[in-house]
């Protein structure tokens, strides 16, 4: 998942430390989170990057879990074969950034994290559902919602 809106980046804050907005937070209330209990799988962990957003889109997630969300901070990078081994395990929803996210979506589905970079985005407190093998080209692209396939 991606984090939800957070307020727009400025010369007196470090990017690393954008919060939230009121609509970002009512957003993954109203409509992510309804939408994450429905999958027929729930999370066994959730992991999110360190940075301030997706922490706290992982905090208005964490009933969806037993655990507590657990910082990653190899989710604030683009994807490298060590994240691999830090997201095995049960289910796990990991939240981050684009175009990270995005790039470790395609290396999953199809070996490579350019294939496609051009045509698949994930939007601000969207998802990519994947099930499978955590390998390269080991998973299949369930569901990608809201739909942000571009042209």
């Amino acid at each position: 998942m991606r984090h939800a809106l957070a307020v727009a980046r400025s010369g007196d804050l470090p990017d690393a430390d954008r919060p939230l907005t009121a609509e970002g937070r009512r957003f993954v209330a109203a409509r992510a989170l309804p939408l994450l209990r429905a999958l027929p799988v729930q999370p066994g962990r959730i992991l999110h990057s360190p940075w301030r957003r997706a922490a706290e889109t992982a905090d208005l997630l964490k009933t969806l879990c037993a655990r507590a969300p657990e910082p990653l901070a190899s989710l604030a990078a683009a994807p490298r074969a060590k994240m691999l081994k830090d997201l095995r395990g049960e289910s796990v929803l990991a939240v981050g950034h684009q175009p990270w996210l995005s790039e470790l979506a395609l290396l999953l589905v199809f070996g490579d994290c350019r294939f496609g970079a051009d045509r698949l985005r994930i939007a601000q407190g969207g998802m990519a559902w994947l099930h499978g093998d955590l390998n390269p080209a080991g998973m299949r692209l369930m569901a990608l919602w809201p739909p942000e396939l571009a042209p």
